[in-house]
């Protein structure tokens, strides 16, 4: 499952909310990423929210599951971020 986002993201708050002994639900960037093991993973019930731009979440599960997933928007439309992966020649970030 994909949420494309209309505008890139100031932060986004993912919350599992399966039932106790629910599976987990894998959450990232890329569809690749979340299909192979470039990904966070959240317990029923965890939740995590970061503070990361972009225009997108990828959702992976192998069953059945309940996701709540909330994004603050900026005000730069999601045409205006480059694609940062590294399919498209970026290796390593530098912060």
């Amino acid at each position: 499952m994909q949420f494309k986002f209309p505008g890139i993201t100031r932060f986004v708050h993912v919350k599992n909310t399966s039932t106790s002994g629910g599976p987990n639900v894998n959450f990232g960037f890329t569809a690749n990423g979340v299909a192979s093991s470039n990904y966070y993973s959240l317990v029923p019930g965890e939740s995590i929210q970061c503070e990361l731009r972009c225009t997108a979440l990828f959702i992976n599960c192998s069953s059945s599951y309940s996701v709540s997933v909330v994004a603050g928007l900026t005000g730069i439309p999601a045409g205006n971020f480059p694609v940062l992966t590294g399919s498209a020649g970026f290796l390593t970030a530098v912060g």
